[in-house]
């Protein structure tokens, strides 16, 4: 994420999260950098009763997979 910053990226795609909390601390700092430098971190969202990192907090875009749509399709919901 912050080679991303250094390198003027807007868009950081982690297409994976942790469960480990003891990593918030670390992610949250570097999703206030990220933000500040204008760079949208995009990340696995906390999906039934797992939390995952960073995607669950302020300063990530949390997504999650729908295995039911076509990898041509897009969802867009609330």
């Amino acid at each position: 994420i912050l080679w991303a910053v250094d390198h003027d990226i807007a868009i950081v795609n982690l297409s994976f999260g942790t469960t480990n909390a003891a990593h918030i601390p670390l992610f949250d700092e570097v999703l206030a950098t990220a933000r500040d430098a204008g760079v949208l971190v995009v990340s696995a969202a906390p999906q039934a009763s797992t939390t995952w990192y960073p995607g669950a907090l302020p300063g990530a875009l949390g997504v999650e997979a729908d295995a039911a749509l076509a990898r041509t399709g897009v969802l867009l919901t609330d």
